[in-house]
């Protein structure tokens, strides 16, 4: 429908889509109002994700390793692709995050970590995966996709404005 839901202080964005669902078997995935009373850390997740690009739903299981503000730290391997991606806590089949990113731990004296800043082999790497937690968002504005798209055009004015004075400038030389 073009309708949406966005985060005012996170990269979140929720899409409304018309259509009544439970006549195909399909339920909305609903988020937990308060992560820290709802789950647990070694609670069951399981991550989705579209990681191959080809529109195909892929998942990872695991478990919730910590609680930050305003992540959450999960035991569940995600690659680029899956951010974004609902991370369900199993025990309640609720949403508590969505995933963000995976750093590396470098600094880590673990001997498997050295061995991988000398291999290009990055299975031997620490990660640390995490996902934004959805009852961590303070503040909800509704919008729609023609709005976004009007600020995809101002921007793009932007930039072609500021390309030319910057080509302006070095053509002075």
């Amino acid at each position: 429908s073009g309708a949406m839901i966005v985060a005012e202080d996170a990269d979140i964005c929720l899409l409304g889509i018309k259509g009544n669902f439970s006549d195909i078997g399909i339920t909305p995935l609903e988020f937990m109002e308060d992560v820290f009373k709802g789950a647990k850390a070694g609670d069951e997740i399981v991550c989705l994700g579209n990681s191959l690009g080809n529109g195909v739903i892929s998942t990872t299981t695991g478990t919730i390793k910590a609680f930050g503000q305003p992540r959450l730290e999960i035991e569940s391997p995600v690659v680029e692709g899956n951010s974004g991606g609902p991370i369900i806590h199993r025990p309640t089949g609720k949403v508590v995050g969505l995933v963000t990113e995976a750093e590396v731990n470098e600094e880590k004296t673990n001997p498997l970590v050295l061995a991988a800043k000398s291999s290009k082999d990055s299975t031997l790497r620490d990660i640390s995966y995490f996902g934004h937690r959805v009852d961590a968002v303070q503040k909800w504005k509704g919008s729609s996709l023609a709005d976004y798209e009007k600020a995809g055009r101002e921007i793009d004015g932007v930039e072609i404005g500021l390309n030319r004075t910057l080509m302006f400038f070095a053509d002075e030389d």
